[in-house]
Order: structure tokens, then C-alpha cells, then sequence
């Protein structure tokens, strides 16, 4: 069951990640050269979000809940620091980004979290 909910979160991953990279507007020559639809791309949008929606209360169904780590104290518990950045006013060891998100099965850490953290004194990007 674990490897089968794994996988449900990578579908929820990818299909996240192109619904975030869909919002971002388009301003190339091509997209004004094709001169886009805008609802067309809006009712795809929609859809996405749904479907995104369904696999999260697919999982919540089955006992797997998403993480919330951003501007919460950094637990090494639940995520594991991919960068920090000292371009944050939040205080040290804060979760500014979620990079990819974790989540909780029973429980217990089904995948933990990679996040970016603040910490001064260093430069955006720095790795640990």
C-alpha cells in the first residue's frame, strides 16, 4: 500500500507542479504570434485543480494528510533542508518554501518534506 500512495503523490506532484506552471502568464512573441484562448486555457486550469483536489481527498480517504511547513519552525523530522536563504525577514530556522511538499500516513512520515529555511548570514541558494 505504501509504494501504491507513493505513486499517487508523484501523479499529485506533476500534476501540481503543471498547474502552478500554467498561472504563469505568457508573454513570449509565440503566445501573442497564437493568440491564445484565455478562457479555454482558464476552463483547463479549473480542471487541473479539480483533479488535484480529488487525488488529495483520494488520500485523505486513506489516512494521508499533506504537510504544511512553510513559516512553521524547521523539524528535521518531517522535512529534510535543500537551501537557505538569508532573504527573509522570518526568523532563523524558518520554512519559507516548500520545495516539494511531505506527508503523514498514520501517523508516521510517508515522505518527508524538502524545504528552503532561512538562516542569516547566508546568500539565496547556499546549501547546507
Amino acid at each position: 500500500m505504501r509504494s501504491l500512495l507513493l505513486d499517487v503523490i508523484d501523479l499529485r506532484d506533476r500534476l501540481q507542479a503543471a498547474l502552478k506552471f500554467s498561472a504563469r502568464p505568457r508573454t513570449g512573441w509565440l503566445d501573442r504570434l497564437s493568440r491564445r484562448n484565455v478562457s479555454g486555457g482558464e476552463a483547463w486550469r479549473e480542471g487541473l485543480h479539480m483533479t488535484v483536489q480529488r487525488l488529495d481527498q483520494v488520500l485523505l480517504d486513506r489516512r494521508v494528510v499533506l504537510l504544511r511547513l512553510e513559516n512553521q519552525a524547521f523539524d528535521p523530522r518531517y522535512a529534510r533542508v535543500v537551501a537557505t536563504s538569508a532573504e527573509s525577514t522570518a526568523p532563523d530556522g524558518t520554512v519559507i518554501e516548500e520545495v516539494r511538499a511531505g506527508f503523514i500516513w498514520d501517523d508516521q512520515v510517508l515522505r518527508t518534506a524538502e524545504v528552503i529555511v532561512s538562516k542569516a548570514g547566508t546568500r539565496t541558494g547556499d546549501t547546507p
